[in-house]
């Protein structure tokens, strides 16, 4: 199977083809393809079963303005970790641009010393770890991916001297290189000689370099490091064979061999393990890097070593798990790769394109690092030849509001500063909404589609698809509900776009009703209160869908009796670190309060140092209305025993309710009570009643057993002894608020609702760009309440466009923006 995208920008026709016949079972979604650079293509991908996020980039190595680099933190081989944002940023220049850049290879947390090869520049910072991948470039762009070894060697004439370590301590028989990699100096002690070597050329490796000797210390050690240049440092036999055979000034000839490798090397950076070899899987599944899911840095190259791909995966969240690394090799085999390796990957995965992050790194933010792999274009900077207008795709809910950006770009993708002036924001059609200079984008009020289009001096264009999501449905919050005349039931709701998407609306949009105003009465804002005993349906409406909740209110007096425990049939017996078996519920008639009989629960635990031992009695209990409190009657045996009432709300919530005192009153019924929660704390009435909940005390002497009998009678709610009266105005507001007017933007008549919460002299008036007075729409005595009022623009010859309304009213003045679109 192949999957084919193929991709059209200015200038640039890309066909581009996934053999996928190893990873059919998967379904990869192409989200976005750009050119960055020349010969650079940025993906990213999405695979949503697993999930996976995948960014990598293309590189075509055959290109003459494209070069890879590697970077290390600081310049220093272990100067600390620094972000790979930042190694990029301090290397991009014009001519030099970084077009793309990834973390590279392992590293020591406390230093960001590496764990293998690197080579930058033709200077080799760390030798290499035996049986360790590594990837390395020539200024020719060939390319080699394997493991590698490496010697060193001076030449003085015909003599040759093995280098016996680079950037490492020099130990009493040695002779060692160091650059300024390693730091401000050798660090070494004043036993051996050190020579300063500057190159006729350039740093190089595989190939022979001639060095100037600058300067000769004998004896000395610690010499200064200079970027660009060498130092030998030589103790022992290796001091005396060079003592008489090099002077300043001399010409020597320095050879560093990485086999097998290509000419001129001047670019490696290591990683682990080599995952693709040759076409061919090859890892050690009992690997735990290998076969755990991570999030993942990668680099491989094409069979003929045309093509260099490298690829991040996000992990450890909920968008992306992350990949193992076998899965990773099957997805690099489908995209092209014939030999790959895996880099730094877990928190550290960080991919950068032209100095933006373009992956998720799964801790949230960038990590440093120690080494970064950079593609760099050397082409040259341009004036503006194409754009390229962010966000890509667009998919937005009606009314809601975008910021639209642009960026240009030379015939190389070099970036380019454009003249703000210059650019020009329209839309395909009227209907799609409005785009002020800025591009700043105002969707329209109905579902529709089409494109933002941007033009930049009359000359070149990009556009971008936009999608204007309408409303599929709206959810009412809660979906039933029990109050009285005296408590606030606030309703919200839930607006679902046609994708099933949930958007975020506020309460004051939605135009609320009640079915039975003889019941209970609703605000502009969604605060239900009730007025009489009864049943309605209180209702919401946005953007034509409309959703109904049922409230009943029910409005209790005085006392009610919910159980007189005159039968135990709703009642049973469960606990926690209590023995069930001697511990039960009973019928008694030896003691009351009301009625022929009470609870009896006797009670059998050990205790246990550190557990609580709970008796449940539990019941499924509906509670009337909305009460004060709930009460029962204790006949304690006098052990410390707490009360609790646990409840479910019409939500789901499971709200306990404390009681004000223990019942420890040995040989007499006393009155435990709990207040209840109101609706004002989230609790959604009816409540259920699903349990008394019993901590049962004790002396708590560690495996003693306890036993012990309470009883229990005249489960009751206590409400409220005068009903409140329910007035008959309005709810009356705790603020002044001028509200968001609805719906925004608006063709051709909006609703205005704004807030009072004292009486006063209000005006309400339309207002346009310039300030001219449109339209007054109120201007009289109101008293406090809520108020709405409609704004209808048909009726005049006013233009799409933003205008402006205020209201005043005593001190308060507000004023907000609203929008038309004819």
């Amino acid at each position: 199977m192949s999957i084919i995208y193929k991709l059209v920008l200015p200038a640039v026709c890309i066909l581009f083809i996934i053999s996928a016949e190893s990873f059919a079972q998967y379904n990869f979604d192409t989200l976005e393809v750009n050119v960055v650079g020349p010969g650079v293509i940025h993906y990213k991908i999405n695979e949503t079963t697993q999930p996976w996020e995948i960014n990598f980039l293309e590189v075509d190595l055959k290109n003459p303005f494209i070069k890879l680099e590697t970077k290390k933190a600081f310049d220093r081989f272990a100067g600390g970790r620094e972000k790979t944002t930042s190694m990029a940023s301090r290397s991009d220049s014009p001519g030099h641009w970084v077009v793309g850049a990834v973390n590279g290879d392992f590293f020591n947390l406390a230093d960001g010393g590496i764990n293998h090869i690197q080579i930058a520049d033709g200077e080799v910072i760390i030798k290499e770890r035996a049986n360790y991948p590594a990837i390395g470039f020539n200024n020719f762009n060939q390319v080699i991916l394997g493991t590698v070894t490496s010697a060193s060697e001076l030449i003085i004439d015909e003599m040759s001297f093995s280098i016996t370590g680079i950037n490492t301590a020099r130990g009493d028989n040695a002779l060692i290189s160091y650059n300024s990699f390693f730091g401000t100096n050798t660090g070494t002690n004043n036993s051996g000689s050190e020579i300063l070597l500057s190159p006729v050329d350039v740093w190089t490796t595989n190939d022979t370099v001639y060095a100037v000797v600058d300067s000769i210390a004998v004896s000395d050690g610690s010499m200064n490091l200079q970027k660009g240049k060498m130092v030998l440092s030589a103790s022992g036999n290796f001091e005396q064979a060079l003592e008489g055979n090099i002077s300043k000034g001399d010409t020597v000839k320095i050879l560093v061999n990485i086999t097998p490798s290509i000419p001129r090397l001047d670019q490696m950076i290591g990683g682990h393990p080599r995952m693709i070899i040759n076409g061919v899987v090859d890892m050690n599944p009992d690997d735990a890097l290998v076969f755990n899911r991570h999030p993942r840095t990668a680099v491989g190259i094409n069979q003929d070593t045309s093509k260099l791909y490298i690829i991040v995966v996000d992990g450890r969240q909920v968008t992306s798990a992350g990949m193992t690394l076998f899965e990773l090799a099957d997805y690099m085999l489908s995209i092209g790769c014939y030999n790959a390796m895996n880099l730094d990957g877990g928190g550290s995965s960080t991919m950068v394109v032209r100095g933006e992050i373009e992956n998720s790194p799964s801790d949230g933010i960038e990590r440093d690092v120690a080494n970064a792999l950079m593609v760099i274009s050397t082409a040259p900077a341009g004036s503006v030849s194409q754009l390229k207008i962010s966000p890509s795709l667009v998919k937005i809910f009606i009314g809601n509001i975008l910021q639209f950006t642009v960026e240009g770009f030379d015939d190389y993708f070099n970036p380019v500063v454009l003249s703000p002036s210059l650019i020009k924001y329209s839309l395909s059609k009227p209907s799609l909404g409005l785009i002020g200079s800025n591009g700043l984008f105002t969707a329209s009020t109905k579902s529709d589609t089409g494109y933002v289009i941007v033009e930049y001096d009359n000359k070149i264009k990009d556009s971008v698809l936009v999608i204007v999501k309408g409303v599929d449905r709206i959810d009412i919050l809660p979906d039933q509900a029990v109050t009285d005349n005296s408590q606030i039931i606030n309703f919200s709701a839930k607006v679902y776009d046609t994708e099933n998407v949930e958007q975020n609306v506020s309460t004051i949009n939605i135009q609320w009703s009640v079915s039975d105003t003889a019941v209970g009465k609703i605000d502009a804002a969604g605060q239900f209160q009730g007025k009489a005993e009864g049943s309605t349906y209180v209702k919401g409406v946005y953007m034509g869908k409309s959703d109904s909740s049922q409230v009943f209110v029910q409005i209790g007096e005085g006392t009610m009796i919910l159980d007189s425990f005159e039968s135990l049939d709703s009642w049973n017996l469960t606990g926690l670190n209590i023995d069930t078996t001697g511990s039960a519920i009973s019928f008694s008639t030896e003691k009351s309060t009301e009625g022929s009989g009470s609870l009896q629960l006797d009670y059998v635990f050990k205790y246990q140092s550190g557990s609580f031992n709970w008796a449940y009695l539990n019941c499924d209990l509906q509670i009337f209305g909305i009460p004060d409190s709930i009460l029962v009657d204790v006949f304690s045996d006098g052990a410390l025993h707490r009360i609790f009432f646990d409840f479910k709300d019409a939500a789901g919530a499971v709200p306990r309710v404390n009681t004000n005192k223990i019942a420890n009153n040995a040989g007499v019924f006393e009155t435990i009570k709990g207040k209840l929660p109101s609706t004002a704390s989230q609790i959604v009435y009816p409540l259920t009643l699903s349990r008394i909940a019993i901590a049962l005390g004790s002396t708590s002497v560690n495996d003693q057993e306890y036993t012990g009998t309470i009883y229990l009678d005249n489960l009751r709610l206590k409400y409220k002894n005068e009903p409140s009266a329910v007035d008959e105005e309005e709810i009356i507001p705790s603020q002044f608020k001028l509200y968001q007017n609805y719906p925004n933007p608006f063709n051709p008549a909006t609703v205005i609702r704004y807030s009072l919460p004292e009486p006063g002299y209000t005006t309400l008036k339309i207002y346009d760009l310039l300030g001219n007075e449109i339209s007054t729409l109120v201007n009289e005595e109101k008293s406090a309440g809520v108020y709405e009022t409609v704004f209808d623009a048909s009726t005049g010859e006013l233009s799409s466009g933003i205008y402006f309304y205020t209201l005043r009213s005593g001190q308060f003045s507000q004023t907000n923006k609203l929008v038309l679109i004819k």
